[in-house]
């Protein structure tokens, strides 16, 4: 028998890494110094849940601390949510 030669196999090609979608809009909240932070943003978790959408969305908490807590997920940034956050927070505390 006659032996053949294996051709090496290729290496592993790397695909490109597909760009992260961007976010559409932005909801910027802050959480005031007066208020718990953990049951703030569960009451805040809770209401971005009941508006969730089709649209991008990217949501800033600014925490009493100092931190900033970034999350994206797909809302539908509505006048009914802005209401509810204004009605937790404050209207100075939240903005489309």
């Amino acid at each position: 028998m006659k032996a053949t030669a294996e051709a090496a196999p290729e290496p592993a090609r790397q695909m490109p890494e597909a760009p992260a979608e961007k976010p559409e809009c932005m909801i910027k909240i802050r959480i005031p110094g007066d208020m718990d932070d953990r049951i703030t943003m569960d009451m805040i978790n809770t209401a971005l849940k009941r508006h969730a959408g089709d649209k991008l969305t990217a949501v800033l908490m600014y925490m009493p601390s100092g931190r900033t807590l970034k999350s994206v997920m797909r809302l539908e940034p509505s006048g009914s949510l802005k209401n509810q956050l204004i009605g937790l927070l404050g209207m100075d505390n939240v903005k489309f």
